[in-house]
């Protein structure tokens, strides 16, 4: 173990956080988190200028076009809470051309009430990638594009494999969608609208620029979510309580 791993671990260890759960993943360091400083951390962007998060080596990114992207799959054996807590793994999207713009993950954990989150670090041994892929030349952390919830690790007569199954996906600007009853995707959703069909206006596409994961290990049909909405003209704090049941039901609270 290098002297970095270890005092990472030594770290974990002194705020209660687990480490053997983490190991697949690369993870920063744990800060504090609330969903009351997520309202301030939006607060205060809106009152700066809109700086979206630079594409890394965009020609790269380019290059991963709609069959490239369809190549690259995250390994199910490294998703975020395959071992758990809480029932439901999580899996990543891939940059591309098409979705290009870096989102930053991350993962929370309590320990004696306090909330900690640790960032989610891009690793391409992470996605299984044909030998040719252009995905191959994208710089270390360059970032994920989206996440899938994938179905209860626990399983069970009749229930789908978590492996291949998912019923939750967050996809590019602030669009997600969830499974129906017959396990179908419908229509995607947008955490918010704006300048739709105005005459001389360009629609405005603000973004998920960082999403947080809280499962629940008291309750396996839930998964909270919280994020950070950011666009030109507005900023957001979003939660959403997702919960899994014969289809899919979602709280969502949010202030922009």
């Amino acid at each position: 173990m290098q002297r970095r791993d270890f005092l990472s671990a030594a770290g974990l260890a002194g705020l209660g956080l687990s480490t053997g759960a983490m190991a697949a993943l690369r993870l920063g360091a744990p800060t504090p988190f609330s969903f009351d400083a997520l309202r301030a951390r939006a607060r205060a962007l809106a009152a700066q200028p809109h700086v979206a998060a630079p594409t890394p080596a965009p020609d790269v990114v380019q290059r991963i076009d709609y069959d490239a992207h369809g190549k690259l799959r995250f390994d199910a054996a490294e998703a975020l809470f395959a071992s758990g807590p809480g029932a439901f793994p999580v899996t990543f999207f891939h940059l591309g051309r098409f979705f290009p713009a870096p989102v930053r993950m991350h993962r929370i954990e309590r320990t004696a009430g306090d909330a900690f989150a640790r960032e989610l670090r891009y690793d391409p041994a992470s996605f299984s990638m044909p030998a040719d892929s252009p995905a191959r030349q994208l710089p270390e952390g360059a970032g994920f594009a989206g996440f899938r919830i994938q179905e209860s690790r626990f399983g069970g007569a009749g229930q789908p494999d978590w492996r291949t199954n998912d019923w939750v996906a967050f996809l590019g600007a602030s669009y997600f969608r969830a499974i129906g009853e017959l396990y179908q995707y419908g229509l995607s959703a947008r955490g918010i609208a704006i300048d739709v069909a105005v005459p001389g206006r360009p629609e405005e596409f603000p973004a998920f620029t960082n999403f947080w994961f809280e499962p629940s290990p008291a309750d396996r049909s839930v998964m909270t979510v919280y994020a950070l909405l950011e666009g030109p003209s507005v900023t957001g704090a979003y939660r959403f309580t997702m919960r899994r049941g014969k289809a899919v039901v979602m709280d969502i609270d949010s202030t922009l």
